[in-house]
């Protein structure tokens, strides 16, 4: 009888959107993420510190199409989330996916002429590696504004498909590649053709909300009112995990940068391991708030569930961090086991503004979000000014973010006003 009685609660609680929605991201997007991170230390092993630190610093460098698309990506999710019927949904996801079409081509364009400048200032040892950041832009253009469609629609499996059917065929390709030579270049060939496959899977998947005649095209005022923090935010938060690589790459050797790059790797699972919770959250709180119905019970669950997951990873570092770092980057990578746990636990406060902010943001509450831009900017100045070694440059960035946080919940109680 209890048996039947405890099958019958796990029943009702796995029809809950947010608690079912949360397992399946973090099943599925943690599947994916250990395979980034099987990438990131397969190619660490074979290309050694100097390579790597090019694969990591490039795949920095990619954060910037990752910045703007994010700003869209929110306001795509917000708005196709709390869409009043189907076929405005359907009307608003054609005219996102024809305006991602014109950004993706424009920003492919722009990396295409500035990479003799991205050559010169982080040093690359095989500058074609970087010419092919052009022809990757823009179809991440067109797989990024598709996950957030999948997110807005509640379509959590076809967003973990396409992001699996990317993760597998990058690792085997870029495997392949390596082993015939190609080494740095051919790690980024690997990447275009695993996100082109990606985009194909997509295209079925979403065939009917991105082939067939556009209707009026939506009012586009709040979409810029929306997008404006958005995106300000999506710059911030993006420099908040990449600027400290970039700018280590510059001040520091080769081996130093690989050194760097692989610890954050390693450190930034605290942060994208936790990450499918705020994927969950905000459609679901955006589409709660918008029918005027409670949504705090699944922030208070969100925010408890990101930071048991990111704290158990800080602690883990801690305990075993020669362990971990020998096991996945291997013994020429050891000599940072003593800092990886600050690597953890900067990842950790990271995790918690970005669920703090994209609550905020997902109830209308855009103005807060700007704080992340003083925290960013203060990283990037501090870490310029004071980087004797590898462990003041996270210390900088600790601090950084821990100032965030600390401004982010003292917002919180006056949120509804």
């Amino acid at each position: 009888m209890n048996i039947l009685f405890l099958k019958n609660q796990i029943s009702q609680l796995m029809k809950k959107p947010f608690l079912a929605g949360s397992l399946l991201m973090l099943f599925g997007v943690n599947i994916y993420n250990f395979g980034q991170m099987i990438f990131h230390l397969i190619v660490g092993r074979l290309l050694g510190l100097g390579g790597y630190a090019d694969v990591a610093v490039i795949a920095s460098i990619l954060g910037i199409v990752i910045i703007i698309q994010q700003a869209f990506g929110l306001t795509i999710v917000k708005f196709v989330s709390s869409g009043k019927d189907n076929k405005s949904i359907i009307n608003f996801t054609r005219w996102v996916f024809w305006w991602s079409l014109w950004l993706g081509a424009f920003l492919s364009v722009a990396f295409l002429v500035f990479s003799p400048l991205i050559i010169n200032f982080l040093h690359i040892n095989q500058p074609n590696a970087v010419f092919i950041l052009s022809p990757i832009v823009i179809l991440l253009v067109f797989f990024n504004t598709a996950k957030s469609v999948f997110q807005g629609l509640l379509r959590f499996g076809s967003y973990i498909a396409i992001h699996l059917v990317e993760g597998v065929t990058k690792l085997l390709l870029s495997v392949a590649f390596i082993f015939l030579g190609w080494e740095v270049f051919g790690v980024m060939v690997a990447i275009v053709i695993a996100v082109f496959c990606a985009c194909v899977l997509t295209y079925g998947l979403l065939i009917k909300y991105i082939v067939g005649k556009r209707d009026k095209s939506p009012d586009i005022v709040p979409l810029i009112k929306y997008s404006i923090p958005v995106f300000f935010l999506s710059v911030a938060m993006t420099a908040m995990y990449s600027t400290d690589i970039i700018l280590v790459k510059h001040f520091f050797d080769a081996d130093a940068a690989g050194l760097y790059a692989a610890l954050a790797k390693l450190g930034s699972i605290a942060f994208f391991g936790a990450a499918p919770i705020a994927s969950v959250m905000f459609p679901l709180i955006s589409q709660k708030h918008s029918k005027g119905e409670s949504y705090n019970n699944a922030f208070y669950l969100s925010f408890l569930l990101v930071l048991a997951i990111s704290s158990s990873v800080v602690i883990f570092y801690k305990l075993f961090p020669s362990l971990v770092i020998e096991f996945l980057f291997g013994s020429q990578f050891v000599g940072g086991s003593d800092i990886l746990w600050w690597f953890g636990i900067y990842m950790l406060l990271l995790g918690l503004a970005v669920l703090l902010s994209q609550f905020y943001l997902s109830i209308g509450k855009t103005k807060i979000t700007f704080l992340f831009g003083a925290a960013a900017l203060l990283q990037a100045i501090l870490i310029w000014l004071i980087h004797p070694t590898i462990l003041s440059v996270i210390q900088d960035s600790i601090f950084s973010a821990t100032l965030l946080v600390g401004a982010l919940l003292v917002y919180f109680p006056y949120h509804k006003r």
